[in-house]
């Protein structure tokens, strides 16, 4: 799955973030501080002290360390170098999760700066919220695991692959990033970074979502991206039990403050659809149509280009045995205004689908 965003140099999600750790940092072995070349963490040593968890959230981020042509202390974007907009795409199979399930990310850094003897020298810092990242080939991950980053900035290369696993306890899970293309010249200065994100000049990160779920609950389907690159997850966080009337579907990374459905079925799920010819380019229906029943609210108000919405489902389970073993199947959909950059006529996003199992 896909999703374009444009971001700096440590963020990730099939969105976009800068390379090359962000600061130049002291190599002392007793703490945990790494040349910026050889990635940046946290603990590690920028011009104002050591950097902060939330150096892949929001600013200053790298520009703790990095300075442009001028020699003062950057922004994140491109255009503050002159270069094109960076762009941090993070790719994954999938936003919904089984508890304790291994997938790979993507995270492709294109724009910024050109370096010189190396073209592509650059870094990123990824942070997930729950979970574990587990480093790999030119990838490398701190002692609590969620923290990864380059191993070295001067690879030619701003492509990086990395896995994440879901932690053991149900729910929401975050991740951030930055990425930071630099000029080969061997110092801060001269360089471009950005946070993950549609707008590569943004002081925050947009953080790309999945969720964990609870036990009777399963992935079926994909979504698609918003406008912006965006892509909702439709979650669960309690068993589906017969009698919990505390349980719920829950849809976050939406358009804020519009209208929103929960599509069900509860007979069948469908063959995935391709919904091009309803005007929904890049959507699929994992729910037949006509669709037997829905839900609808308002999601929650936000930030519409770091789609802040969410809204929760409350589905209560009856308390009669007979129902066990039921199959329900739940797809998200929300009226979305970024769907008109997406080349959508009607405008409307979808989630991915689940399959839920009566306990």
């Amino acid at each position: 799955m896909i999703m374009p965003n444009r971001l700096n140099p440590c963020r990730p999600e099939v969105n976009y973030y800068k390379p090359a750790a962000c600061c130049l940092v002291i190599a002392v072995l007793t703490v945990n501080a790494f040349p910026y070349q050889t990635g940046t963490l946290p603990g590690s040593t920028g011009a104002s002290g050591p950097l902060p968890a939330s150096f892949t959230r929001t600013a200053p981020s790298c520009g703790n360390c990095h300075t442009n042509v001028t020699g003062t202390v950057q922004g994140p974007g491109g255009a503050v170098q002159g270069a094109p907009a960076i762009d941090m795409a993070i790719t994954v199979p999938k936003h919904a999760l089984d508890q304790g399930e291994t997938i790979n990310v993507n995270v492709t850094t294109t724009g910024g700066v050109t370096s010189s003897p190396l073209p592509n020298a650059g870094g990123f810092t990824a942070e997930i919220t729950a979970g574990t990242l587990i480093g790999a080939m030119g990838v490398q991950v701190d002692p609590t695991g969620k923290f990864a980053t380059h191993v070295n900035a001067f690879t030619a290369q701003r492509n990086w692959n990395f896995s994440m696993m879901a932690p053991s306890t149900a729910g929401l899970i975050e991740m951030f990033g930055v990425t930071n293309t630099t000029n080969g010249s061997g110092n801060n200065a001269g360089d471009a970074w950005a946070f993950h994100g549609f707008d590569d000049t943004a002081m925050q990160a947009t953080p790309v979502r999945f969720y964990a779920l609870a036990a009777g609950i399963t992935h079926i389907g994909n979504g698609c991206a918003d406008g912006y690159g965006n892509y909702a997850v439709l979650g669960a966080d309690q068993t589906p039990a017969i009698g919990n009337t505390a349980f719920a579907f829950h849809l976050h990374g939406c358009a804020p403050s519009t209208i929103a459905f929960l599509m069900l079925s509860f007979a069948a799920a469908s063959p995935p659809l391709d919904l091009t010819a309803f005007g929904l380019p890049g959507c699929t229906s994992h729910i037949p149509l006509p669709i037997p029943a829905t839900l609808a609210g308002f999601t929650s108000p936000g930030n519409a280009q770091r789609a802040e919405g969410s809204i929760s489902f409350p589905f209560s389970v009856p308390s009669d045995p007979s129902f066990t073993g039921m199959f329900i199947y739940a797809q998200g959909a929300y009226a979305d205004p970024s769907a008109a950059l997406a080349g959508r006529n009607p405008p409307f996003t979808l989630s991915n689908a689940l399959q839920a199992i009566l306990q």
